[in-house]
């Protein structure tokens, strides 16, 4: 069975991503490759090992083979030997991706290593045509030499010019003359079919289009043309120096400043300036300005007078030198131009960009950043910062012109950590990855645009497109299915195959294959399961694909948004489902009605940091949500996700206008109040048994001006006595049954603290001033005022930084690799009928008592709800527990430790010791233990029948099944 659907799913389009080959498959690879003439070195041959080194060394990929061709005949060859095999295939030019992509950045490419092919002509004087084998240094040489002429490339002789201009290389000469992308006028490229082709403005622009910008990910490009200029006659390189070779706080501000608004100012073109940081000591920074003009010493002079006016306050000090030629000037910048000379060095680093146009600039905080510098900048790497100034004629160009699409921007930083010769350090206070990025957090919290040679393999895809390729995307990804569509060209940050007719899937993962026990590791670590088979698509199309495979072999088909479902049921909570993990599928974008309402249009493998941090990047708004950054917005919504804003705007699913959803038959709908309205009644609350909802719309809110975040705290701290807890208990039930202010949320986390004590505190959020905080919670103070109670309050400066202090980690940071947890979870709401059943003396005497016997963490949380969320009748969407005013929610971890035997029977007993029935239960708090009866009716109450008879309609053969999925009958 699953062989057919795996069948299905390559007839489809499907790239699979290379395991480990198997000896047979070695064997057929490497007689294959034999017979394309090309050198070629596999694992354990001698010279392999050194061969297989990465430019960064602290990144270490063994290729399945690495062959060296000479000509782009034998490029072809390999390139079908390797498709042939279903491996990946990748070119290397010179090897200084800082991702080790010219290794494949993962284990198992046919890595095609262009360093025999170096040939430069240019023949008619004009136009150079250089083999993509050579480096930087190779072409500068041969263009001067050849009719003195130049290009606007980078400064390391030694970098190949295959990926500097594929991913737009630029240097001091570039805001005069452009990228070195925007000087070619033809590529010839091997296809992934084996074809060799020339790509131009006039013969296949579209690809030309794509190779400007991305080309690894189409095809490898064997030779560019560029048109060159006559090198500038005269040339002036120069440099700023400050007094004493450091400066303070206040001085490394303003010349920060200084620079970003000249920048912004569009100056001379002819002029280029960079600006180099380094750490100095505890107060004070290593700053200078230096860089190159295209024209005479007056000319300088004017051009860099703004700047240097900023900074007389200073006192800068400018030296100039005007070199005798061109080139003698551009040997001042590199050193040499010479690769033969000496060999090519390595280095142990990461790195980290962003670029900011106009725009952008007010986003960044100097005065932070140089403040976080300087008090941390003693780190366990050693550093640099490197400012580019940018613009000028890369500004000409349209960003819809070349796949390269960052030509705004006026201001280009590079954030480099390298620990040389030793081991990049990677844990506790001394991670250097988490060092850099903070470097960056602190200059600007959430990145719009970076630079693509200066790559970063720790971005998450909706990172890496958004900020390498923004609007463009669409375009390649199409261009991508069109020339490459079983997705030979493929690395961990290649364009994806896709249009809104695409079939092909980037991975499907399968029991034996690399990667796949990890992929099926449960959030909840308590639970295992084993899918059929796990499937990354893109785009909506290629879930329905994969749905119909699903649906034509018999099996469930379960979507994984973020993986968070305490029952596994991303993973289908049972063995043998057809997994669609949608974590590929991240497109997020802001819209506005002529109402002037502001939608959000997310796909569902967006996380609700994503989700958070763009809302507010965009237009500073708003959304009830949760306070767990890494959550999948797909299960969330699904469920009734809230959070501490839902008592005053709603659950997150009240906000939503519009589901894209694929159904059992693949077809793809849209659900709103107009359109499948009985659909969009049930996603609102059960989504994953009728369908796999691929994008929510939601209506957002502006973001509340002021807000408090507050704690109440007691004499003792956290520390209560049994009768002080049954006080709190009591009080906060008999206030949750009043008419609480709906600008409040409150949250009372309880855990064991001794033999007599229990850890107890009440903390929240109001939206609104600290005098209306103090009269919204009078009502509570006053009835535990014997303890004396203490609150603290805290006003953050907007109301993102508000939703930060409520966060798991005061971050709504995505990390790439999610936390676990090994835990089971149960959960009651309480409503104002069904709070006369809860025993809190009964209870608080049993927690105390056994509170030591359970799983080593456990707590419970006790949130205060209704507000908003009980305007909306139980009957409008499937969630059907809206008029409760308290949500229990008991959890017990193991942490990494197996779950005790008992586990499961002390959460059990810690919820029948308060409700000996349960009546109302929370489903994102999912409990896979309860019965059919149980959980029916705890989650879905008399909403129960149309659902069933909803799914009977759209889901009749019962595709989308789990084991708390709503039955057909």
């Amino acid at each position: 069975m699953l062989g057919s659907i795996i069948i299905n799913v390559v007839l489809a389009g499907l790239a699979v991503s290379a395991a480990t080959l198997d000896l047979q498959a070695r064997d057929s690879l490497t007689s294959c490759l034999t017979g394309t003439t090309a050198t070629v070195q596999s694992p354990g041959q001698s010279g392999f090992a050194t061969a297989s080194l990465a430019f960064n060394r602290r990144l270490n990929y063994t290729p399945a083979a690495i062959a060296y061709p000479t000509t782009a005949q034998e490029v072809a060859s390999i390139v079908q030997c390797g498709a042939a095999q279903g491996l990946s295939v990748t070119a290397r030019s010179g090897g200084h991706s800082y991702a080790a992509f010219g290794l494949g950045g993962e284990n198992n490419h046919l890595v095609v290593d262009l360093s025999q092919m170096k040939t430069i002509t240019i023949a008619d004087g004009v136009n150079a045509v250089a083999q993509t084998g050579a480096r930087l240094g190779d072409i500068a040489q041969f263009i001067w030499l050849n009719g003195q002429r130049a290009l606007p490339h980078g400064t390391c002789p030694y970098v190949g010019i295959g990926g500097h201009t594929a991913y737009g290389g630029f240097g001091l000469y570039s805001r005069k003359a452009g990228l070195l992308l925007d000087r070619a006028i033809s590529a010839e490229v091997v296809l992934a079919n084996g074809t060799i082709v020339t790509a131009s403005n006039a013969s296949n622009s579209d690809l030309f289009f794509a190779l400007r910008g991305a080309a690894p990910s189409f095809g490898i490009v064997t030779a560019w043309t560029y048109t060159t200029d006559a090198a500038p006659t005269s040339l002036i390189n120069y440099e700023i120096n400050f007094p004493g070779g450091k400066t303070n706080l206040t001085s490394s501000v303003l010349i920060l400043n200084a620079f970003q608004t000249f920048a912004v100012s569009n100056p001379d073109p002819n002029l280029s300036a960079l600006m180099p940081i380094g750490y100095s000591d505890s107060a004070n920074l290593n700053i200078i300005i230096q860089g190159t003009y295209y024209g005479t010493t007056d000319q300088f002079n004017t051009a860099i007078a703004p700047l240097t006016s900023a900074l007389t306050s200073i006192s800068p000090n400018v030296t100039a030198n005007a070199p005798t030629d061109w080139f003698d000037g551009t040997v001042y910048q590199t050193g040499s131009w010479d690769v033969s000379a000496t060999p090519d060095i390595s280095d142990t680093f990461f790195a980290k960009s962003l670029t900011v146009d106009s725009s952008l600039t007010s986003t960044l905080d100097y005065n932070g950043w140089a403040t976080w510098l300087m008090a941390n900048g003693a780190s366990s790497v050693g550093w640099f910062v490197q400012i580019d100034m940018y613009g000028g004629f890369i500004s000409t160009i349209a960003s819809n012109a070349t796949a390269y699409t960052s030509r705004s921007d006026v201001l280009n930083f590079q954030f480099y950590g390298s620990s040389g010769n030793n081991a990049f350090p990677s844990s506790g206070t001394t991670d250097g990855i988490t060092f850099m990025n903070a470097m960056v957090s602190n200059l600007q919290k959430t990145v719009v645009h970076a630079y693509p040679n200066y790559i970063d393999p720790t971005l998450t895809q909706t990172q890496w497109e958004s900020q390498y390729f923004g609007a463009n995307m669409p375009q390649l990804m199409a261009v991508k299915e069109k020339w490459d569509p079983a997705n030979v060209f493929r690395f961990p940050q290649s364009i994806p195959i896709g249009t809104a007719n695409s079939g092909g899937i980037s991975k499907v993962l399968t029991p034996g294959q690399t990667g796949f026990s990890n992929a099926v590791l449960a959030f909840n670590r308590r639970l295992s399961y084993t899918p059929a088979a796990i499937t990354y698509p893109y785009s909506p199309e290629q879930v329905a694909t994969i749905v119909k495979c699903g649906a034509a072999q018999g099996m469930p088909v379960t979507a994984r948004s973020g993986g968070h479902s305490y029952a596994a049921y991303g993973l289908g909570g049972e063995d043998n489902h057809l997994v669609i993990d949608l974590s590929q599928m991240k497109a997020i974008s802001m819209n506005t009605d002529a109402s002037n309402n502001v939608d959000v249009v997310t796909q569902t493998g967006n996380r609700l940091g994503e989700l958070a941090q763009h809302i507010w990047n965009n237009g500073s708004r708003a959304l009830p949500h949760g306070t767990c950054p890494e959550v999948g917005l797909g299960g969330h919504v699904a469920y009734g996700g809230f959070g501490p804003y839902s008592r005053k705007s709603g659950l997150l699913l009240d906000h939503a206008t519009a589901a894209e959803v694929v159904l059992s038959d693949g077809q793809i709908v849209t659900a709103s109040a107009t359109s499948h309205t009985e659909l969009f009644f049930a996603l609102r609350g059960a989504a994953p048994s009728y369908g796999i909802v691929t994008a929510w719309t939601f209506r957002t809110d502006v973001a509340p001006p002021a807000l408090i975040n507050y704690e109440i705290n007691f004499p003792s701290y956290h520390t209560v006595s049994a009768s002080q807890a049954i006080l709190i208990l009591t009080s906060f039930q008999s206030f949750a049954m009043t008419n609480v202010d709906t600008n409040l949320s409150a949250v009372m986390p309880i855990g064991w603290q001794d033999s007599q004590h229990l850890h107890m505190d009440i903390e929240g959020t109001y939206y609104g001033t600290v005098a209306q905080l103090d009269a919204a919670m009078a009502p509570f103070m006053q009835m535990i005022a014997s303890l004396n109670p203490i609150m603290n309050t805290q006003a953050p400066a907007n109301y993102y930084d508000g939703t930060l202090y409520q966060t798991l980690g005061k971050s709504w940071s995505v990390s790439n690799s999610d936390s676990s947890d090994t835990f089971f979870a149960k959960s009651l709401l309480l409503n104002s009928a069904t709070v006369h059943s809860a025993n809190y003396t009964n209870w608080v005497n049993w927690m105390i008592v056994n509170g030591a016997s359970g799983p080593s963490k456990w707590w419970c949380n006790i949130d205060l709800y209704g507000g908003v969320i009980s305007n909306v009748a139980d009957i409008v969407t499937a969630y059907a527990n809206r008029n409760d005013i308290l949500n229990f929610q008991f959890y017990g971890s193991s942490g990494t430790d197996e779950f005790p035997s008992n586990g499961i029977t002390f959460l059990n007993n810690l919820v029948s010791n308060l409700q000996s029935t349960v009546v109302q239960a929370y489903p994102c708090y999912i409990d896979p233990t309860l019965t059919t009866t149980q959980w029916t009716s705890q989650y879905y109450a008399t909403n129960l029948a149309k659902l069933i008879a909803i799914k009977k309609a759209q889901d009749p053969t019962n595709v989308f099944r789990f084991p708390q999925s709503i039955p057909t009958a």
